[in-house]
């Protein structure tokens, strides 16, 4: 551990994330969730058990130094971890180079990232990122609409439309009455070939539930011949989110049975008050009961009950989003340049900006 105090505006403390999760107390974890409870608008992602478990598992462990702010008590105020990694220069060619990122972005597919921070410390957390890059391009990826972090110099470079329902007692549309009817429809069909739904809260998903997600996942995308995008360190990801879960917080789950077997599973996570939807898989023989869907309707009816004031479907723009009256927040991604390495991502942002914009203007044509 490094322990630095230069002055007023440095960080009370750096240390070794490997340091910080072989610790047996776990204190930092522990003080790292609290702030971000106590910060209003913050995501799972945000908290040390994402982060904690994104580095042991798809990171591959990269060297990562943590930034904490403390009050004159002690109390952690904001905290900022940065990570050597690489972002793919062109997917198809399979181009990456080396940047510095922040912790618990880009593998794992996270969404509303950032450093946690109270509000009077965002400025010194902003000047610390930049610092902390180095000579290094620093990628600060899918930055949430609330975050308010961006270094000085920083610049856009790419925005992931994030569709997201708010419930029942706000302002929210909610599904048309059309579709509204067609879900019950649906419902009825597949409650009489005997399929039953089921929540499995925070604090309650269980290691066979994730197994069924992954085989389902699997089945679907090779009923429609696609590639899968989750692999074994992802299994071992959402397990390890599992075992750091809280009744307060962590994985949560929709579940559709036919009998002892588990046809559907919707997989999500709880925070603050809300439900993110990370990740789904069901048997493709009952793609006609739109079982997606029900999956979709069973993890609302829970939320709502639990007092969820919204359900975030996280990145996509696919139209069942739309159609249950989500709305898209859009998270950014902004990139701090150095040399050739910042220079490259940069362009590669402006061109795909444009090649979006003339997209956007054919549709609307």
């Amino acid at each position: 551990m490094i322990a630095t105090r230069a002055h007023a505006r440095d960080p009370v403390e750096v240390v070794d994330l490997a340091d910080a999760v072989a610790d047996p107390a776990e204190r930092l974890r522990n003080e790292w969730n609290a702030l971000a409870r106590r910060c209003d608008r913050t995501s799972y992602f945000q908290t040390a058990d994402w982060i904690w478990s994104w580095w042991e598992t798809v990171a591959h462990r990269p060297a990562t130094r943590v930034a904490c702010w403390r009050a004159d008590d002690g109390t952690l105020e904001a905290v900022a971890a940065v990570s050597r990694g690489r972002v793919m220069l062109h997917r198809r060619l399979g181009v990456s180079v080396p940047v510095k990122t922040l912790a618990g972005t880009g593998p794992g597919d996270a969404d509303h990232c950032g450093a946690v921070a109270s509000a009077h410390r965002r400025a010194d957390v902003a000047q610390w990122l930049r610092a902390a890059a180095g000579r290094r391009t620093l990628v600060a990826e899918a930055l949430a609409p609330e975050d308010g972090i961006a270094p000085r110099g920083a610049r856009p470079v790419e925005q992931t439309p994030c569709p997201r329902l708010v419930l029942a007692g706000e302002d929210g549309p909610g599904p048309s009455p059309l579709y509204r009817r067609q879900l019950r429809k649906y419902a009825a069909r597949i409650a009489r070939a005997g399929v039953t739904f089921d929540w499995q809260g925070p604090g309650a998903v269980t290691p066979s539930t994730v197994s069924a997600l992954f085989a389902l996942h699997d089945e679907r995308r090779r009923s429609r011949n696609e590639t899968s995008t989750l692999g074994p360190d992802h299994r071992d990801l959402l397990l390890r989110c599992c075992a750091r879960a809280g009744s307060d917080r962590g994985p949560v789950a929709a579940i559709a049975r036919k009998g002892d077997d588990v046809i559907g599973v919707l997989f999500g996570f709880w925070w603050q008050r809300g439900v993110e939807l990370y990740q789904k898989g069901w048997d493709p023989t009952y793609a006609p009961f739109s079982l997606g869907s029900l999956l979709v309707v069973e993890a609302i009816r829970a939320s709502d009950a639990a007092h969820a004031d919204t359900v975030d479907f996280l990145r996509g723009t696919e139209d069942y989003k739309y159609r249950f009256g989500a709305v898209a927040r859009e998270d950014r991604t902004v990139v701090v340049p150095r040399g050739p390495v910042g220079a490259l991502l940069v362009a590669r942002g402006v061109a795909l900006a444009r090649r979006d914009a003339r997209r956007a203007r054919r549709t609307a044509a």
